[in-house]
C-alpha cells in the first residue's frame, strides 16, 4: 500500500515562491501566477524514498483563502483531518479539512473563525483536543476546542489568557499537559498548565522564565 503524505505551504502576497526559490527575493517559474493570498498544496509520495522526494502539486493548487489577505502560519491536526491557518490581517484562524485521497482543502463549517488581536503562530496539544493562538497585538493567548468530527473550533471559556506573555510562537508538549510562550520582548517564556477536559490555562508557578530573546521555540523528546 503506497502511503501518501500532503505538505501544505502558504503564499502570501510579494512572497510566493520562498518554498521553491527560497526566502530571499528569488523567482518562481509559474504560468498563470498563482492569485495572491492563497495556500498552496503539494504531496510527497513515500513510495519514491525518503531520500529524494519529488513534489507534485495538487489538482487545483494554489487555492484561494476566503479572506482579503494571506495566511500566515500553519499546524495540521495530529489525525491528519484538518489543517488551520492564522491571518493576523484579519483577526482570524481558517480551518480546512483535507480530502484523504488527494490532499484537496475544503473549509470546515464556521470557517473563518474569529481570533484575537493579531494573531501570529499556532499550537495544538498532541491529542488534537485544542488549539491555541498567540496574539501579538496585546501578548495573550487564545484557545479553542477541536471538535473531532468537523474540525470547527469553539472559543475556550475564559480566552484569551495571559497579557504580554506571548508575542511569537507557543507550544505544547508532547504530554499535552503543558504550554510554553515565547516572548522576546519581555526576555522571557511562560508556562502554562492545560487543562485536559476545558483547555484553560492556568499559568506556572515561577513562570515567566528568563530567556533572552526567545523568539521561536520548540520541545524536543529524548529517548
Amino acid at each position: 500500500m503506497t502511503l501518501r503524505k500532503t505538505l501544505y505551504t502558504l503564499t502570501i502576497a510579494g512572497l510566493f515562491g520562498a518554498f521553491v526559490a527560497g526566502c530571499g527575493g528569488g523567482s518562481y517559474d509559474t504560468n498563470p501566477p498563482p492569485p495572491p493570498n492563497a495556500h498552496e498544496v503539494l504531496f510527497t509520495d513515500s513510495a519514491t524514498g525518503i531520500q529524494a522526494v519529488a513534489l507534485t502539486a495538487v489538482a487545483g493548487s494554489p487555492f484561494a483563502t476566503p479572506l482579503s489577505t494571506g495566511p500566515y502560519n500553519l499546524v495540521v491536526a495530529p489525525a491528519g483531518g484538518t489543517v488551520y491557518a492564522t491571518v493576523p490581517s484579519n483577526n482570524a484562524v481558517l480551518g480546512m479539512s483535507i480530502n484523504p485521497m488527494s490532499g484537496t482543502p475544503s473549509p470546515v463549517v464556521g470557517s473563518p473563525f474569529p481570533a484575537v488581536d493579531i494573531d501570529m503562530f499556532l499550537g495544538m496539544d498532541p491529542a488534537g483536543k485544542f488549539l491555541y493562538t498567540c496574539n501579538e497585538g496585546n501578548g495573550t493567548i487564545s484557545a479553542f476546542t477541536v471538535n473531532s468530527a468537523s474540525g470547527t473550533l469553539t472559543p475556550v471559556a475564559g480566552t484569551p489568557f495571559g497579557f504580554s506573555n506571548c508575542s511569537t510562537t507557543v507550544a505544547v508538549d508532547p504530554s499535552g499537559k503543558y504550554l510554553y510562550a515565547a516572548n522576546p520582548g519581555g526576555n522571557s517564556i511562560t508556562g502554562f498548565s492545560i487543562d485536559a477536559t476545558t483547555g484553560v490555562l492556568t499559568m506556572l508557578t515561577g513562570s515567566p522564565f528568563p530567556a533572552t530573546d526567545a523568539t521561536l521555540i520548540t520541545i524536543a523528546t529524548l529517548h
